[in-house]
This record gives C-alpha cells, sequence and structure tokens, in this order.
C-alpha cells in the first residue's frame, strides 16, 4: 500500500483580525480550508479574540497567545515571537492575512486587504504615522515572502510597486450564501430609509453622506438613515454626530451598533437603499453582500469599487455630496430602476463566493509550501 499523502501544515496569523472585514474573511475562510483534505489548519490569535473565533469547527486547531495589543508592541512580538511559534508548530507555511507578516518567514503568503490610501485621507497627525507605518512594513513583507494574495486588482497595483506584482496573485473576497436573494425583492414592499453597513472610521465617508442627506430631507422630511456597525475611530464618531447635530438630522440618522449577519440579512431585505461611500476600499464585503441580497446600491466610483460592482450600481464621486443626493433621488422616486439594480446586483454577485476564494487560496498555499 502507498504512504498517505502528508497533508500540508498551515498557520494562519490571525492576530491583526480582530474587526470588520478582517473577520468576515477569517470567519468564512478558515472553515473551508479546514475542511480541504489536503490542509492541516492552525491559527495563531489572541486571547481576547478567542470569542471572534469560536465557530470556526474542530477542523482548525486554534493556539491563543497573549502579546501586546498596541501596534508597535504587537509588531515586536510578530517579528521576534512569531516566528518561534512556527518552528514549534512545525508549519510548512505561513498564511498572513493582514497584509504583512514576520519579515523572516520566506515560505509566507501574505494577503493585501488593506487598502494603504487610507492614509492620505487623514489629517491627524499620529493616524498619519501609523498608516506610513503600516505601508512601510507591507512593503517590506512583500519584497521578502514567496507568494501574496491581493483581494482585487486594485489593492495589488496600490500596493506593491511593478517589480513585485509578478509574485501576486488576484483573488476576490467571497460573500456568503446567506445573503443570496432567491429574485429581486419588490421594492413596493421595502420601507424607505437608506442603509450603510460599516464600522466608523474615517475612510467610510459618513461625513458626505450626511450632507447628502441635509439636502434629501428637503423633498424627503422624514428619510431615515440607518447605520450599522461598531465606533472604531470615537474621535470620527464624535465629528459625525456634531454635524448631524448641526444640521438638524438627529431624527433622521439612527446608529444601530454592531449587528449579527442574521441582523444585517434583515437590514438588507427590508431597505430601500444600500450606500457604499467609502472613499478607500481593497474590495468592500458589504458591497458584495448588498449586491447578492438583491439591494439597489450606491456606491463611490473610487478605487476597488467599480472592479468589484461593475454595472450594477449607481455611482457618485465621494466628495460630491450633491451628486450622491442626486441618486438618492432616483432611487426614491423610480420603483423600475431599483427592480433592475436589483436583478443587476444578484447576477453580478454571482461572481463572488467563499468556496472559490478558499479553493484558490488553498491552492496557493500549497505551491508555496512546496516552492524549493
Amino acid at each position: 500500500m502507498s504512504e498517505p499523502t502528508k497533508r500540508t501544515r498551515v498557520l494562519v496569523n490571525g492576530i491583526h483580525a480582530k474587526s470588520g472585514g478582517g473577520v468576515t474573511y477569517l470567519r468564512n475562510v478558515l472553515p473551508l480550508l479546514g475542511e480541504n483534505p489536503a490542509l492541516d489548519v492552525h491559527l495563531i490569535i489572541h486571547e481576547d479574540q478567542q470569542k471572534i473565533y469560536s465557530e470556526l469547527g474542530s477542523n482548525i486547531q486554534i493556539h491563543a497567545r497573549n502579546f501586546p495589543s498596541g501596534f508597535y508592541g504587537l509588531f515586536f512580538w510578530e517579528q521576534v515571537v512569531f516566528p518561534i511559534l512556527v518552528k514549534t508548530i512545525n508549519a510548512d507555511v505561513v498564511f498572513s492575512p493582514g497584509n504583512y507578516g514576520p519579515f523572516v518567514l520566506r515560505k509566507q503568503v501574505t494577503l493585501l486587504r488593506n487598502a494603504l490610501d487610507v492614509g492620505r485621507t487623514e489629517r491627524r497627525i499620529r493616524r498619519r504615522i501609523l498608516w506610513a507605518s503600516i505601508s512601510l512594513v507591507t512593503w517590506i513583507s512583500v519584497i521578502f515572502v514567496k507568494r501574496a494574495i491581493a483581494v482585487s486588482a486594485y489593492a495589488a497595483e496600490s500596493i506593491a510597486p511593478k517589480c513585485m506584482r509578478h509574485k501576486i496573485d488576484i483573488v476576490h473576497h467571497g460573500v456568503s450564501e446567506q445573503f443570496r436573494a432567491a429574485g429581486a425583492i419588490d421594492q413596493r414592499k421595502r420601507e424607505k430609509f437608506l442603509l450603510m453597513v460599516s464600522d466608523i472610521y474615517i475612510q467610510k465617508n459618513f461625513k458626505t453622506v450626511i450632507e447628502a442627506l441635509s439636502l434629501i430631507r428637503q423633498t424627503h422630511p422624514d428619510i431615515k438613515l440607518c447605520i450599522a456597525g461598531r465606533v472604531i475611530d470615537p474621535v470620527y464618531y464624535n465629528s459625525i454626530c456634531e454635524q448631524i447635530k448641526n444640521t438638524d438630522l438627529s431624527k433622521n440618522v439612527e446608529f444601530l451598533g454592531s449587528k449579527t449577519p442574521e441582523d444585517i440579512q434583515i437590514l438588507y431585505a427590508s431597505c430601500r437603499s444600500v450606500i457604499f461611500s467609502s472613499t478607500v476600499e481593497a474590495f468592500g464585503n458589504p458591497l458584495v453582500e448588498a449586491m447578492a441580497s438583491g439591494c439597489a446600491v450606491i456606491s463611490s466610483n473610487t478605487t476597488a469599487m467599480p472592479e468589484v460592482a461593475g454595472d450594477a450600481v449607481l455611482y457618485f464621486s465621494p466628495d460630491n455630496a450633491k451628486e450622491l443626493a442626486a441618486q438618492i433621488e432616483r432611487i426614491l422616486q423610480d420603483d423600475a430602476l431599483c427592480a433592475d439594480l436589483a436583478e443587476r446586483s444578484i447576477e453580478r454577485a454571482k461572481d463572488f463566493s467563499w468556496d472559490k476564494t478558499a479553493a484558490q487560496t488553498a491552492k496557493i498555499l500549497i505551491e508555496t509550501a512546496q516552492a524549493r
């Protein structure tokens, strides 16, 4: 009898995935990688992340550790201590889905999922220094790793210089099946509220949306905007609240806080339209979720959004509140337009699946582990 094929032991560096798209990615991809018979999947996280990743299934072996949580302390731990754990676990390949990983590890695949252009939207000195630091370590990491995965062509082009792009594969994110709509929902049965699904920080561009809402309210005084997401940047959140107060929109804007996927599914199914207003995105998970749910979507026309959404959404310039207000007015007035957008969104979202993402990622991990 022939010897059974040795499984590739993959160590996933999950220490940076604490909220937003990073968590969505790992929660969806890791169980699928764990089901792959060619892989033996291990995950390293902080002890504080255990609740986030408590339902990955028995195929994922989790290693929870205690280490500094600040950027610079975490960076030191990742560069010095993490490589020792790699040897202890005897991993064949390391997968770092947070833009960068330990520089000394050659058999490593990094996932380029954070758009570094975010730093250009910041005016606060400390935040600009932080994003400059993230950019620097990302570039260094791309130099040293065997392979990298970019979540969009935009991510690859904006993060890595041309001389390094030969080692970068484009693997789009997927979308959970729970968001798939069997067909376009009758727009007449939808409620009139607008929806944003996003944690709250600067590149999500809430201020342009609030400004557009103040214009729309002149003809639609009862218009409602619901925002589902955690407050990540309290300073930015406070400035949004001040803007809402100054424009007398307190009764028109509701912050829902963090919501479960089941809650968000209901919101997608009942809203009139989803607004995706980011100034910078490497991919945009809520954008695809909204499309898969059969929503009429209004999206900013920059970075990765046109690549992801194609002709399935209405676009606006992210710094142009009047343009956004005009698109909202079209959505509110035209049921036929909304129905057409919903059908196109459902069809476009068929291009994205987590099964496809996991299969392509597994192939790259195995090839990297086997490379000389």
